[in-house]
């Protein structure tokens, strides 16, 4: 896998310098396919794809990274890619926004996430 070799090198190498890696898993994006073909973020299964990520990127990072964010300003992101469509996926639908992200969604997605333990 050649995105997971990537980064762990990156990590690493962070490791090296003793700069800790602090990662968000989702910052404004959605992979091309699953956002075109499947409908994103609207798509009552985005919140398993995104435990998959995650829960793939705590099994291969965690021992390199101490610290994660899920999402770099959910708001914004509902806000500029749904409501005003400023951002990708650009769409611009009141209805669609609330709907996007929702309460419901953010609570299931928490419950699914393995618990993990922060050094501090």
């Amino acid at each position: 896998m050649q995105g997971i070799d990537y980064y762990r090198n990156l990590f690493e190498e962070l490791r090296r310098y003793n700069i800790t890696p602090m990662v968000t898993l989702s910052h404004f994006d959605m992979p091309y396919v699953l956002e075109n073909d499947f409908g994103g973020w609207l798509n009552p299964e985005s919140i398993e794809w995104f435990v998959e990520f995650a829960s793939l990127c705590f099994e291969e990072f965690s021992s390199l990274v101490p610290y994660w964010l899920t999402f770099n300003e959910p708001m914004q992101t509902v806000t500029g890619g749904w409501e005003n469509g400023n951002w990708p996926p650009g769409l611009s639908s009141n209805q669609e926004s609330i709907y996007s992200i929702n309460l419901m969604e953010i609570l299931h997605f928490f419950s699914k996430l393995k618990p993990l333990t922060i050094r501090l």
